[in-house]
């Protein structure tokens, strides 16, 4: 197991990751240290132009990184990336126990409306296919997500979706996530694909 340092408190003062232990899954999707950072990095909820900031790269740099993780992994956005990382065990304890996602208890204070749209927000769906789902005009559901940001103190849907994926774990719910369906698929059929 590879350790990876990762310091990003001077960006985020709320995420500091010292030194973590490289999970065996980030050798098994062939992800560079680089690449692994990135990823963890991806869930403190730093827009791009702040990743590159800390990396000191331009964001088009950051992008093309992305792009190549997303590839690997298999999914089609930075969220759908988080919540895969989630679930392929690539995020680590140590950074689960951030004091951003200390926030799971309070899923159960948000109304059902906003238990549904964070849930569906896990599971991948973007804020078009949410108001389709739910019924929602558009003005309402960024209402909606804006008081559950605000609630969960985390700054977007990436931050938000590994809250509640936590706490989902936590609670042990059965996570039955269109990503989590894949992940599975991929992890038992991994011969087919890399061989």
């Amino acid at each position: 197991m590879a350790k990876v340092e990762l310091v990003s408190q001077r960006t985020r003062p709320d995420f500091v990751v010292h030194e973590v232990e490289a999970p065996t899954a980030v050798d098994q999707f062939r992800l560079t240290t680089r690449e692994y950072q990135l990823i963890l990095i991806n869930i403190s909820g730093l827009p791009t132009s702040g990743i590159a900031n800390y990396f000191s790269n331009k964001e088009k740099t950051v992008n093309n990184a992305f792009s190549l993780i997303e590839h690997k992994l298999i999914v089609p956005n930075r969220l759908h990336l988080a919540i895969a990382s989630f679930h392929k065990g690539l995020l680590p304890r140590s950074v689960l126990d951030q004091p951003m996602f200390k926030n799971a208890p309070l899923i159960e204070t948000l109304t059902p409306r906003q238990q549904q749209i964070l849930e569906l927000k896990s599971q991948g769906l973007n804020n078009l296919q949410v108001q389709s789902t739910l019924k929602l005009p558009r003005q309402r559901l960024e209402r909606q997500l804006k008081k559950i940001y605000q609630r969960l103190e985390v700054n977007n849907a990436i931050s938000a979706a590994i809250v509640f994926l936590k706490h989902q774990k936590e609670v042990n719910k059965p996570e039955y996530s269109v990503t989590q369906l894949i992940a599975d698929f991929l992890n038992k059929n991994d011969e087919y694909f890399y061989d």
